[in-house]
């Protein structure tokens, strides 16, 4: 891989894309949920894209069913896996949600004015999420001076400050639903490079599945 280049992987999983910074990780783990009611014909499609090499691990954990009830094809296409990843059914255990947009920290180039990403919604939802950003200095920067970013995702615009002698700093929007394509471009204008990471957290959600997907631009 090239000096200076972001190790990064773009995991799909129902619809719903998020990257993993690579670099210095030897490992990343996490869940990912299927719904509550699926049939013997059910595909699900999991897509990973990586601009480096990459062992994948996978197992299934179940009360009702084991490894043995599931069979996994690689290099499948995934436009091929007929199954709609959401299921209405209200799950017992309904619980605030997370879906990460980024693991890790990715670069936000200086004096940039265009969109750096878009969340965009996954699947109907009718209460709002909050989105957190947080942006810090990048390793080894000097922290002698303030830094400014002014922040838009959709129509709202803020302000975050990292100040003097601090790395980091984080910022919040609401994402209000108002239709099946919502979509919320995110800018971050800043004079100095920098460097963020974020997640749309849920209320408590009937579907646990994941409502949120990050679009680079």
């Amino acid at each position: 891989m090239p000096a200076g280049t972001v190790g990064t992987a773009a995991v799909t999983w129902c619809r719903a894309r998020g990257l993993v910074v690579l670099n210095g990780l030897r490992w990343h783990a996490r869940s990912l949920r299927l719904p509550a009611r699926i049939a013997t014909a059910d595909r699900f499609a999991l897509q990973v894209q990586a601009n480096v090499w990459l062992k994948i691990s996978l197992s299934f954990h179940s009360e009702d069913a084991g490894e043995e009830d599931f069979e996994i094809e690689t290099g499948a296409d995934p436009a091929a896996a007929p199954t709609e990843c959401a299921d209405p059914t209200a799950c017992e255990d309904s619980a605030p949600g997370e879906d990460r947009l980024a693991v890790g920290y990715l670069p936000v180039p200086a004096r940039r004015r265009r969109p750096l990403f878009v969340v965009r919604a996954v699947r109907p939802s009718r209460e709002a999420a909050v989105m957190q950003l947080s942006l810090r200095r990048p390793a080894g920067a000097a922290a002698a001076r303030q830094v400014l970013a002014r922040v838009t995702a959709g129509g709202e615009r803020r302000l975050l400050i990292i100040q003097e002698g601090r790395v980091e700093n984080s910022i919040a929007f609401r994402l209000r639903p108002s239709g099946a394509e919502d979509a919320w471009p995110v800018t971050i204008e800043t004079e100095s490079a920098l460097e963020w990471s974020g997640a749309v957290r849920r209320g408590f959600d009937e579907v646990a599945l994941p409502g949120y997907s990050l679009e680079e631009v």
